[in-house]
């Protein structure tokens, strides 16, 4: 029997009824069916949902682009929902996460490689800061070990901080995507954006 409970874990928090969780049964077969396509062509609303959540079950980062109202459940269930703006339906519109203004694929290419570029840029931000703290740190801790006194006044470090922090963002927001970022794979919602390195780090300094 189907289970008529709510997929959506906000409209089953309202009717106070447990999430509808779906299930790949046969998951080798259904491994063997997946790797093997590549379009899928006026397909049923149901397929699109079980394509979609057999996919994420193997871990697999997910991103569906829709705009009829039978493709809400697999936008809805994705990483990523897409749903275009001109010709999306109200449903659609309302299953995605990001709205396409100008129903063009092309969009959602430079919206991907935009935001890889954003988490890459914020990487290597959080890197030259760490970098920066440590070598004053270093130089504080030794200096006092030493001499007896620090080398840096406190009004000192505010402005050392200040200004490799603006320089730094400015030239990393001024950077364009490079083209390793089209050839690189998605990344994991697993993975933070600080490796573990960088945390112990943080935490050390």
């Amino acid at each position: 029997k189907e289970c008529s409970c709510p997929r959506d874990p906000y409209e089953a928090r309202r009717q106070n009824r447990p999430m509808r969780v779906d299930e790949i049964n046969d998951k080798k077969e259904f491994n063997k069916i997946a790797d093997q396509l590549e379009v899928l062509y006026h397909a049923r609303p149901e397929d699109k949902y079980l394509l979609v959540s057999g996919l994420i079950e193997r871990g697999d980062i997910v991103a569906v682009v829709g705009s009829s109202t039978s493709d809400a459940p697999a936008i809805k269930k994705a990483d990523v929902g897409i749903a275009t703006t001109i010709k999306g339906t109200e449903v659609a519109r309302s299953a995605a996460d990001v709205l396409i203004l100008d129903d063009s694929m092309l969009s959602v290419v430079k919206a991907v490689i935009h935001s890889r570029n954003m988490v890459d840029s914020m990487k290597k931000f959080i890197q030259f800061e760490i970098t920066a703290i440590s070598v004053i740190s270093i130089c504080t801790v030794i200096s006092s070990a030493l001499i007896k006194q620090t080398v840096f006044r406190p009004l000192q470090l505010l402005w050392i901080g200040a200004f490799t922090g603006t320089i730094c963002a400015f030239s990393l927001s001024r950077e364009y995507p490079d083209q390793e970022l089209y050839r690189s794979k998605p990344r994991s919602d697993r993975v933070g954006l600080v490796s573990s390195v960088i945390s112990f780090l943080l935490v050390l300094i």
